[in-house]
């Protein structure tokens, strides 16, 4: 009952072909219930968001997100969102790499169980993490790496917050705290 997306190119960048832009997107539907979904190694160059998550054990791994080209690590084609994760039961974002996005890196609501986003790299995108209503789960933020951005983070609605070994360099902004009352944990 398990779901693998692996190894795909939903478009391509200038360094492996000519520029090849696409306007859909990759959704989990909310259908998948609690089954587990990998999404590993794919390269991703969409004009608009990238993956849309609404259900699912959700683990998005090795993967590039972002109109990219290698060659010259221009941003052709300014893509809005990578992935929007509207509701899932668990959600593990690790070692991917996130470039010139416009809106939100990851955009994140409504987990069941913790979200882990771990050892990615952020380079050059708008804001990179954007994490609300997880009223039952933590939101853990660990060893990422981010360069040349505006925000890093913004919390909202989240019970605890674990930030740790980040490494974050040339921002105007790198935590905003929303969560009510302010005092929650932020770790």
């Amino acid at each position: 009952d398990n779901v693998v997306i692996s190894n795909n190119k939903f478009a391509t960048d200038v360094n492996i072909s000519s520029i090849f832009k696409l306007d859909g997107y990759l959704t989990i539907d909310a259908n998948i219930g609690t089954r587990k979904v990998s999404i590993d190694s794919n390269i991703f160059a969409n004009k608009i968001q990238m993956i849309e998550i609404s259900g699912g054990d959700v683990s998005i791994n090795k993967n590039i997100f972002g109109a990219l080209d290698t060659n010259k690590a221009v941003n052709f084609l300014v893509p809005d969102i990578g992935i929007r994760s509207l509701s899932s039961d668990k959600l593990t974002i690790h070692d991917n790499f996130f470039f010139g996005i416009q809106k939100n890196a990851i955009l994140q609501t409504q987990s069941n169980r913790d979200v882990v986003i771990s050892k990615n790299r952020f380079y050059n995108n708008i804001e990179d993490i954007n994490t609300t209503s997880n009223p039952n789960s933590n939101v853990l933020l660990i060893d990422n790496t981010a360069r040349d951005g505006r925000q890093f983070v913004t919390s909202s609605g989240n019970p605890e917050i674990y930030f740790e070994r980040n490494n974050i360099n040339n921002y105007d902004s790198v935590f905003t705290n929303l969560n009510d009352p302010l005092t929650r944990k932020v770790r």
